[in-house]
């Protein structure tokens, strides 16, 4: 994570992080502490926890709503 900050703070860009539980977040937001990943096979799976059937893009589609969508592009704009 130091080398993204690092990164971002050289090409003076905005730090994005694609978050399990909250979608796409900015680096500096303040989000809730949670126990979940993308990885597959692991207990703190998102995909462990929803329902059977579910697949990843799905998932993702419910928390890449719209208005997360337009925040980001926002951000991009800046």
């Amino acid at each position: 994570m130091m080398e993204a900050k690092k990164a971002a703070a050289e090409a003076n860009a905005s730090l994005f992080i694609a978050s399990a539980g909250l979608g796409l977040v900015e680096a500096s937001d303040v989000i809730p502490s949670y126990d979940l990943t993308v990885a597959k096979g692991l207990p703190s799976s998102i995909m462990s926890k929803l329902p059977h059937g579910t697949t990843e893009a799905g998932w993702w589609d419910e928390i890449a709503t719209k208005d997360a969508a337009v925040r980001f592009e926002t951000r991009l704009s800046r």
